[in-house]
């Protein structure tokens, strides 16, 4: 009972783990196409520099992507930077609600189909907050199932 209970939550973890994977692929994939507007939604929230814009627009789509491969694979590190990156997305987040900002999270991009459907910066701080959690169970079980693997333990 307790193998098969262990056996269930393996896989909740990977199956968790890989879905955010999916979602950062497809958010990096879909802002590289278009960094240029992505930087424009950067610029909204008035954090950056202008000459900043392009590269960190650049960088967090490209870093999605390796976050996402990282993920797929179970790698600890990426999983412990997707945790950090969110916690970062989270706090800007929070930072447009208090500043009272109505404009897109930027989350998938700037051809975001949630932006014309729901428009909501409190929905994308929600949908950030349940991949936090996906993420922080990845991040305290890998290290657990690593051990085992390397001391042979049932």
């Amino acid at each position: 009972m307790k193998d098969r209970a262990q056996e269930i939550i393996r896989l909740s973890e990977c199956v968790g783990r890989w879905v955010i994977g999916c979602i950062f692929f497809y958010a990096g994939v879909s802002k590289l196409f278009d960094f240029g507007g992505f930087a424009e939604i950067i610029a909204a929230y008035g954090l950056l520099w202008e000459p900043l814009l392009l590269p960190v627009a650049l960088m967090v789509s490209l870093g999605e992507i390796v976050l996402a491969l990282g993920l797929f694979r179970g790698n600890i590190g990426c999983v412990a930077a997707t945790f950090a990156l969110l916690l970062f997305f989270i706090a800007i987040l929070c930072y447009a609600i208090w500043a009272g900002l109505d404009i897109d999270c930027g989350c998938f991009g700037p051809e975001d189909p949630e932006r014309e459907a729901f428009g909501s910066i409190r929905l994308s701080l929600a949908r950030d907050i349940v991949m936090l959690l996906v993420v922080g169970f990845s991040l305290l079980y890998l290290p657990a199932t690593r051990k085992k693997y390397i001391t042979g333990e049932r």
